[in-house]
């Protein structure tokens, strides 16, 4: 049940247990399913694991879920329960189709996020094997997609009072919706893995004060015009070729089915001359991913000079390096870097090194700002990793389907979103 507090929404428990034997049974395999999937993800946990835990036989599952699956689903609905819940408890508040937000409602907007923060990050090991079963089964893909949908709907309503009053003009809200939902799920979930850390009152200001910005129509916002092998270079072509063919082979077969065999096959190449340039899959995995972001910037794969020099206040210059990152991320080999990304330590850490080392200096470029005037409310730190992670996961999930936009539609919708939480400036009183 939800009820509005001091701080804004809170989230309250009718802890009364039900009297219907079957509802406590159901209950009993829900609750030792988010066990499982929390602690083992959704590769390991099977239906065996489940009842084991839960204390009831195959047969009994049976009686209330098809299978793995069909129980993931279920809590899944549960959770998206949350969202017309909290839309109704904020409309006895704000008519949400007509209010225009200001300062002033911005500690119960501010609320509300804490609230949805708090609840997800209860169901944090949800959310991942979530991503790892969309990477996996088509069922559960489709139910991510309806989820990111369903979660935006608050937010697109709010979106449509403020285009209709002259904001995001060449904007497609429905699209620009979709990064909302994108940017708190993503910020739990990169907590978890342990790439963000901020307790849930720093998380849901920090995300507050990149959200909030987006929606206001106050003049606050400036605008201005616009580890590899070294050695010969026959050894470089060979390990270009591998690389090359391992990319080929992730698109067509993904992470999982994809072999070392398959990649030298490809590549014209035996395994022992695989195995002189990388030491197992995981290996060249982490050189098409490295391969990947060094594109962003050519002339030196390791800097992140280009975020320092980015112009943050031109709109075209956002849109500039929107489209350079999603058009980079657009690769059919995505998917598997994914799902490697989920299930293996190895390239789970590899990523985590780029994302630290550019979050790094992203934050320190918010820094700079905050000193001027502008991305006020937040913490630099926590605000350059939620925006790494938005920027990120809605590439590959545009990549995925999950998101239906164009490159194009793509990056203008996330540079008006980046522009509107770097650029605001709160107008002193």
């Amino acid at each position: 049940m939800l009820a509005l507090g001091p701080r804004g929404l809170i989230l309250e428990y009718n802890t009364v247990p039900t009297q219907v034997a079957s509802e406590q049974t159901r209950q009993r395999l829900l609750d030792a399913a988010i066990k499982e999937f929390s602690e083992h993800g959704y590769y390991l946990t099977n239906v065996d694991s489940i009842t084991q835990r839960a204390g009831v036989s195959h047969g009994t599952f049976y009686l209330y879920f098809k299978n793995k699956n069909d129980i993931l689903k279920a809590m899944v609905q549960d959770l998206l329960q949350m969202v017309p819940q909290i839309s109704n408890a904020v409309n006895s508040q704000i008519n949400i189709q007509k209010v225009t937000l200001t300062p002033e409602l911005l500690p119960l907007f501010e609320g509300t996020i804490l609230t949805v923060v708090e609840s997800l990050a209860m169901a944090s090991g949800l959310m991942k094997a979530l991503v790892q079963g969309m990477l996996q089964s088509k069922e559960i893909f489709a139910l991510s997609t309806q989820a990111v949908r369903d979660s935006a709907y608050i937010f697109k309503v709010v979106l449509k009072t403020v285009q209709k009053k002259g904001r995001y003009r060449d904007c497609n809200v429905d699209i620009l919706a979709d990064f909302m939902p994108i940017c708190i799920a993503t910020s739990i979930l990169m907590s978890t893995m342990g790439m963000i850390t901020a307790t849930h009152e720093d998380l849901a200001k920090t995300i507050t004060g990149i959200l909030y910005p987006g929606f206001m129509l106050e003049k606050g916002a400036r605008r201005t015009g616009k580890k590899g092998r070294n050695g010969s270079e026959k050894d470089k072509k060979t390990r270009k070729e591998l690389i090359k063919a391992a990319e080929e082979e992730l698109a067509a077969k993904g992470y999982f089915d994809t072999t070392i065999a398959d990649i030298a096959k490809r590549a014209d190449l035996s395994r022992g001359t695989f195995y002189l340039y990388f030491k197992d899959k995981d290996d060249i995995i982490e050189a098409v991913f490295s391969n990947m972001i060094s594109r962003i910037n050519p002339l030196n794969a390791t800097s992140k000079d280009f975020i320092a020099r980015l112009d943050t206040s031109s709109i075209e210059e956002l849109r500039r390096i929107s489209y350079q990152i999603v058009d980079i991320f657009d690769t059919p080999f995505n998917w598997a870097i994914l799902q490697g990304t989920f299930c293996s330590d190895k390239i789970s850490n590899h990523y985590r090194g780029y994302f630290s080392s550019f979050a790094e200096t992203l934050g320190l470029r918010i820094a700079a700002l905050k000193e001027q005037g502008f991305c006020t409310d937040v913490d630099p730190v926590i605000a350059a990793q939620i925006i790494l992670s938005t920027v990120s996961f809605s590439t590959f999930l545009r990549n995925m389907g999950v998101l239906e936009c164009s490159k194009e539609e793509y990056a203008e919708n996330m540079s008006w979103f980046l522009y509107y939480f770097l650029n605001h400036q709160l107008e002193e009183s």
